[in-house]
């Protein structure tokens, strides 16, 4: 018996589920799985729904905070704001329970998905929280407003990425230490960590991931003096050889 769009979508999801040796929980009736991403310091709830059409789903990421009631309006303000700096996925506020949520609506037209997007989903729908998780603590929990607490988290943002751009590669690894569960940088590198555990999933079964990269112009200008001083080397020393073989 063939299945119905909805219950085949909802098999074909599980599946990739499984070989990404991702835990879950499911409820087949209403078709939704929940998945716990668990860091050191942070643990938030990710909840897929298949749509009754059968050709869609959706991924709600739901922060671990609810907004205390006396920061509701302000919470209304600061995610309407960051909705306009999201180009995919949408925040969702409930007003009433203070529940805060980003949410990616994914279509399936055929009532099947691959496994690399259904992880690349997953990982899209956590990217947002790692931005802006600083801003949610300081407008929800220290009673910032919303507009300084963006700004000021796009300039930090700003600044990071060119730290890491002049970085060197090869720099090495700060000391280890212990993660604050009540620290919102050990809350963010969490949030990137699920990421980059979910990209590797997703590349995993690349058969081109790990290949050899080729040359850069620059690296052949510094690469060649060598290759082309080791040839001479190698000739000369064929040459003695020649020599000596013919003098015999």
């Amino acid at each position: 018996m063939t299945p119905n769009p909805r219950a085949k979508l909802f098999m074909n999801i599980r599946l990739h589920l499984r070989r990404a040796n991702l835990q879950f929980f499911e409820r087949a009736r209403e078709r939704q799985f929940l998945l716990m991403m668990r860091g050191d310091a942070l643990t938030v709830s990710q909840l897929i729904t298949v749509r009754p059409d059968g050709v869609a789903f959706r991924i709600e990421t739901r922060l671990p905070i609810v907004v205390p009631t006396h920061r509701r309006v302000a919470a209304a303000e600061l995610v309407a704001r960051l909705n306009r700096l999201t180009e995919r996925g949408h925040y969702d506020l409930d007003i009433d329970t203070g529940d805060v949520c980003f949410r990616i609506d994914c279509h399936a037209l055929t009532s099947m998905v691959i496994g690399k997007v259904m992880l690349a989903v997953l990982g899209m729908a956590l990217r947002p929280l790692a931005r802006d998780w600083r801003v949610f603590e300081a407008v929800l929990l220290q009673d910032a407003d919303p507009v300084p607490a963006i700004k000021q988290n796009a300039e930090r943002i700003a600044r990071e990425t060119e730290a890491k751009q002049r970085a060197d590669r090869a720099a090495t690894t700060p000391p280890l230490r212990r993660k604050d569960p009540q620290s919102p940088i050990d809350a963010e590198k969490d949030l990137h960590e699920m990421i980059d555990e979910l990209m590797a999933q997703e590349h995993g079964a690349d058969p081109t991931a790990g290949a050899p990269e080729a040359f850069s112009s620059e690296e052949l200008e510094d690469i060649l003096p060598d290759i082309e001083g080791n040839a001479d080397d190698a000739d000369e020393s064929t040459g003695g050889d020649d020599a000596d073989s013919d003098a015999k």
